[in-house]
């Protein structure tokens, strides 16, 4: 192969180039990544795409190769997902190689200079065209292979009479021990302030051109509700607690702490304020004990398609440690359902670990089905996390 340009491209590109480089992955993981673009680019968020394309040097227009990557918005832009990276046209194992390690300097460059710390990629079971070999030599590991299902809501009673509506469950049933309870979040927040170990460390914005600000100082956002600061502080803390001896990725916990991980939940279009939970346990008159969390997400059907129901997202729920193997996971799905009733949703979505097979036991007893699985792939490009001595 002669010597190759690898720089970044306009986004006028993108057009002309997704067909070639979407062409061979599986047709739900290229709608995926064509609604993850159509998102971002409908959120004026073009500045956040970064498209690098590799191409002779005699020949810069025509691109053999590309990677595009989604800079998540604040409060998250740390954060960044790989669309895809593929070669453009067919190519041997050896230029495969010469262009994955052309590509990965200027790419991993490119996205430093955007203050990026951590990457994320869901990519096709299986090495379908390569892809495995692109993963890894972009520096990737495997964090996990994910299950996504999918279940209708049903009804609370199914002998509700013609034309009316069901009653939604309570939430909080009086046979039930558990109570959950809604975190205090606003949609219009910006960062949450930041954990007492993480306090004093630059939140970084990107970069002055693209955020027109300078950059912050470290200093904890200051916001107007101490009490809500003091709360979701203690939501982190119970997230946090959540991932001990978890099944669901827990390669994850290597990469990202709680709060950052809760921050990229805030940034997505399915974020929901009000379904923010803390799971409490009575274990008394007076004894309350709090054992999980549930967050769940809600995705709006599109304004034109007025029939159509929305769909609630379990993001993410977990419990600790000491309340586990009790038969409560059940009840935190039902409460799931609970909720997506309230909103009139009529179908519910979560993603499961294959090697979580407790959780998936309970899902499937919910009801809820496979639709496809991905491997998902992550990189940190911070410094390791220092491991705690005693």
């Amino acid at each position: 192969m002669s010597v190759l340009v690898v720089q970044s491209a306009p986004l006028t590109q993108l057009e002309a180039l997704l067909p070639r480089l979407l062409q061979n992955i599986s047709l739900s993981r290229a709608q995926i990544a064509i609604d993850q673009l159509r998102g971002t680019i409908a959120a004026n968020g073009q500045h956040r795409i970064l498209l690098i394309t590799a191409s002779h040097q005699d020949s810069p227009e025509s691109a053999l190769a590309a990677v595009i990557a989604i800079q998540q918005p604040e409060p998250d832009n740390q954060t960044a997902t790989i669309i895809h990276a593929a070669a453009t046209v067919p190519v041997d194992r050896e230029q495969q190689i010469e262009l994955i390690t052309a590509i990965e300097p200027i790419l991993s460059s490119q996205l430093t200079q955007r203050n990026i710390t951590f990457l994320q990629w869901a990519t096709d079971l299986g090495d379908n065209e390569g892809v495995s070999e692109w993963c890894k030599g972009f520096g990737f590991e495997s964090m996990a292979t994910l299950d996504y299902l999918s279940g209708d809501v049903p009804s609370l009673r199914k002998d509700v009479p013609s034309g009316k509506q069901p009653v939604p469950s309570p939430l909080n049933e009086p046979e039930n021990s558990l109570q959950f309870i809604p975190i205090n979040l606003d949609r219009n927040d910006t960062a949450p302030i930041d954990s007492p170990e993480e306090t004093g460390n630059p939140e970084e914005t990107g970069s002055p051109e693209e955020t027109g600000s300078p950059e912050k100082t470290g200093a904890p956002e200051e916001t107007d509700s101490p009490a809500r600061d003091s709360e979701y502080k203690s939501f982190v803390t119970l997230v946090d607690s959540t991932y001990s001896q978890t099944l669901d990725c827990p390669a994850l916990a290597e990469h990202r702490t709680a709060l950052e991980t809760l921050k990229g939940y805030r940034t997505t279009a399915a974020f929901e304020p009000t379904s923010w939970f803390r799971v409490v346990r009575s274990e008394g008159p007076e004894q309350q004990t709090e054992i999980g969390c549930v967050i769940l997400g809600l995705h709006q059907p599109p304004p034109d398609q007025n029939e159509t129901r929305g769909v609630v997202e379990i993001v993410y729920m977990g419990i600790i440690p000491e309340a586990r193997g009790l038969g409560l996971g059940s009840q935190l799905v039902q409460h799931a359902f609970a909720v997506a009733r309230t909103h009139s949703a009529d179908r519910l979505i979560l993603a499961v670990d294959q090697k979580n097979k407790p959780a998936r036991t309970i899902y499937e007893a919910a009801g809820l089905m496979p639709m496809l699985s991905e491997t998902v792939w992550v990189k940190s490009l911070s410094e390791p996390r220092p491991v705690p001595t005693e």
